[in-house]
């Protein structure tokens, strides 16, 4: 019981400074330059495994090992499994998560926008998601039609190009994957 509490206790802290950060960025809305000039990579994989764990009572991660199907920016990395390592994740019925980390799901497909670093003590690259769950966007299939949605507790749209326009695109609104990719095409060159 003990442990519960200091859980939830910990996952309350981290709501409320998230709330006060967001309160800040209320009116920030990200453009697709800022994320394309932020990342090394940019990349299109499927969700092949989570795997999550406490480090402490109440710090728990969950490691997510991704397929990347497409490489569009950054050396090729097509092939590759990568582990991304990320606050929060689900142990039994117990769920713990932020508003800004990215939340993930098996067999989810997604197009992440990427940094890596080399751990002093590793021979073997890591990467994160630039922005945490701002450089993570998801593609759903319906009707035959593949579209891209904001990770799900996103709560600020981003700025595309089209038809020469600027237009901000909210969270829930549906992008369908093909105007995404020229966009990103045309914004990486």
């Amino acid at each position: 019981m003990k442990r519960n509490i200091i859980i939830y206790g910990y996952v309350l802290i981290q709501l409320i400074f998230t709330s006060l950060l967001a309160a800040d960025e209320k009116e920030k809305v990200y453009g697709l330059m800022d994320l394309v000039k932020s990342s090394e990579f940019i990349v299109r994989g499927k969700v092949i495994r989570i795997e999550t764990y406490e480090k402490e009572p109440g710090r728990r991660y969950s490691d997510v090992y991704f397929r990347i199907i497409k490489s569009y920016k950054g050396k090729s990395i097509e092939g590759s499994d990568i582990v991304l390592t990320v606050f929060g994740g689900i142990i039994g019925e117990s769920k713990v998560f932020t508003l800004i980390d990215p939340q993930f799901e098996d067999s989810q497909q997604s197009i992440l926008f990427l940094r890596r670093f080399l751990p002093k003590d590793q021979m073997k690259y890591r990467y994160y998601i630039t922005g945490l769950a701002e450089g993570k966007f998801n593609i759903v299939n319906e009707n035959g039609q593949e579209f891209l949605l904001r990770d799900k507790y996103m709560s600020t749209g981003i700025k595309m190009l089209n038809n020469n326009r600027v237009n901000e695109i909210s969270n829930n609104q549906k992008i369908l994957l093909d105007d995404f990719i020229n966009n990103l095409n045309n914004s990486i060159n």
